[in-house]
């Protein structure tokens, strides 16, 4: 072989043998750069729970949780009635409000007025002012408790927003003891309108 040609082989073989060198020396990757790398605690999942089971910031997030329910529920009213709701608001409403005694200082209206309407609010607070002026002496006690029997929604309109319910009640009056006292039936009616896209009660009447 020509002298020449050796020599130049010689120098391409000791040429590419550098290239070799510098790249096992400073582009190879090294072994905490591949599958075995470990994550670090900012690469981690973090989608688990924030407060781990057991501990008293999980307690706590259950009774945010709980509270939350609590509001949901109380406002269920509030976003969607049918008439089996309305009874039972109905019925409820016919209780306190028929339940009532000389010496509670009208708490059976006040306790109510938050299901009530502006106009039946108004008509409560001339209503209170009223009673009060013929109130008689408180001294000797006097009251009466009611009991829903049974409850019928009579109509029921969600697109007018008006309903109309009939409850049957039983009811106890009592003076001066509650071993004084009568038993008596009577009915009242319980009207309501959505105000504001909620349903409240705009009038009850006795019959």
């Amino acid at each position: 072989m020509d002298r020449r040609l050796k020599a130049l082989l010689a120098i391409i073989f000791g040429f590419v043998l550098i290239l070799l060198i510098v790249y096992l020396i400073f582009f190879r990757p090294s072994a905490d750069n591949t599958g075995n790398q470990q994550t670090s605690p900012k690469d981690q999942n973090t989608d688990a729970t924030p407060f781990p089971q057991g501990t008293t910031d999980e307690a706590a997030r259950q009774e945010e949780m709980k509270k939350i329910k609590i509001g949901l529920n109380a406002t269920k009213q509030g976003v969607k009635m049918n008439i089996a709701d309305l009874e039972r608001m109905a019925s409820s409403f016919a209780e306190r409000f028929g339940s009532y005694s000389n010496q509670a200082g009208f708490s059976n209206i006040y306790d109510l007025q938050v299901f009530m309407t502006a106009n039946m609010q108004k008509w409560s607070i001339d209503y209170i002012e009223q009673m009060k002026k013929k109130q008689a002496d408180s001294l000797i006690y006097y009251g009466i408790t009611t009991m829903a029997v049974t409850t019928e929604l009579k109509s029921f309109d969600d697109d007018e927003g008006k309903a109309e319910a009939l409850i049957k009640t039983q009811r106890r009056e009592s003076v001066g003891t509650f071993d004084n006292s009568k038993t008596f039936y009577q009915d009242i009616s319980i009207y309501f309108v959505k105000e504001n896209g909620v349903w409240k009660v705009d009038k009850a009447a006795w019959k």
